[in-house]
């Protein structure tokens, strides 16, 4: 009978827990999480990926949209492979012209309307989430601070977790991207670039040669007219790409660093403030943030090195339950018992 009694106990408390309601700075800061990971890829598994890649790499998501975010052709272009790009001598570039290997593009017209086809602008509810989300990680950011300082709050509450939007406050940037420039790629470029524009240019091929059937040419003017018709669709397939100028290059290769800087030291604020946070680095909260800041950060830095060779994946499950977990003894099994502290 006593077995049965704990099966029950242990159900009900189970289900009790189904039933409390997640912290709503937790939910608040869902939107920044969507709008950092928000890709073009087709199918949800894709853009999963995209998402989980971001909140594993802060300089992944940061990369996108502090280096390229303004601009709405480079928005899309940026999705694109290496050999969607070619010099205007006729060379192939072996990487993306983005960050330190930056390149001025020039579009065709044709290519222009293909990529505007791709951008769309973000709607009004996509922009108040981000807004949202803004709000609770500036409130995150003040109380930490105040908690920290000793100025609000009971020395001894260690149930409230408010360094959850504090270490997100990385995502600000792509947050204010988001609402100000308001620009969307909705659509994959990639698609545009290497299967649609395929079957457009059949079909003009098709019309072209119809009409020329129809004046009855020489078939060696059809030949040439097909040569001519190559080299101009090759022109319209790929984006042309030239060398910037000194002090383009300088500011594109400053501004790469400091958002790899960025998404390297913001982070570890949250550990900071959480370390002087009473009881005992805020029942250990502060051990279990510098374990995702760790993370973070050698997924950044091995990011960074990856994009300055030249270019181009995440994880996760019982940490994700501690985050949100307001029992001391979780904090106590997972550190050792120096977590287990009172206030005195």
């Amino acid at each position: 009978m006593s077995t049965i009694a704990e099966e029950q106990t242990v159900l009900l408390q189970f289900i009790s827990k189904l039933q409390d309601p997640a912290p709503q700075y937790v939910l608040g800061c869902l939107p920044a999480i969507a709008t950092l990971g928000s890709a073009p890829d087709n199918g949800l598994m894709n853009k999963m990926i995209w998402i989980c890649r971001c909140i594993g790499c802060p300089f992944s998501g940061l990369f996108y949209f502090c280096n390229i975010g303004g601009d709405n052709l480079e928005m899309c272009a940026f999705w694109l492979t290496s050999d969607c790009f070619i010099h205007v001598d006729g060379r192939e570039i072996p990487y993306r012209p983005f960050g330190h290997h930056a390149m001025k593009l020039v579009f065709s017209p044709v290519l222009k309307k293909r990529i505007n086809d791709c951008i769309s602008e973000a709607s009004v509810l996509d922009r108040l989430s981000s807004l949202a989300s803004a709000y609770y990680i500036l409130v995150g950011i003040f109380v930490g601070i105040a908690r920290a300082a000793g100025l609000v709050g009971s020395s001894c509450t260690v149930k409230d977790w408010p360094y959850i939007p504090l270490a997100l406050a990385w995502t600000l940037p792509a947050i204010c991207v988001r609402v100000f420039n308001g620009r969307v790629v909705f659509k994959d470029p990639r698609q545009k670039f290497h299967y649609e524009e395929k079957e457009e240019e059949e079909k003009e091929k098709e019309k072209e040669n119809k009409e020329e059937n129809e004046k009855e040419e020489s078939e060696i003017r059809i030949i040439e007219d097909d040569g001519e018709d190559e080299q101009e669709s090759n022109k319209n397939r790929k984006i042309l790409v030239k060398e910037l100028k000194e002090d383009e290059i300088n500011s594109a290769t400053a501004r790469t660093m400091l958002t790899a800087a960025f998404s390297v030291v913001i982070p570890w604020i949250a550990v900071i403030l959480a370390y002087f946070t009473k009881p005992t680095g805020f029942a250990c909260r502060s051990k279990f943030l510098s374990v995702v800041c760790a993370v973070w950060t050698v997924n950044s830095v091995s990011a960074y090195i990856s994009h300055i060779r030249g270019e181009t994946n995440v994880s996760g499950n019982r940490y994700i339950h501690g985050l949100l977990s307001s029992t001391q003894l979780w904090w106590v099994n997972l550190f050792g018992e120096s977590c287990y502290s009172q206030c005195s």
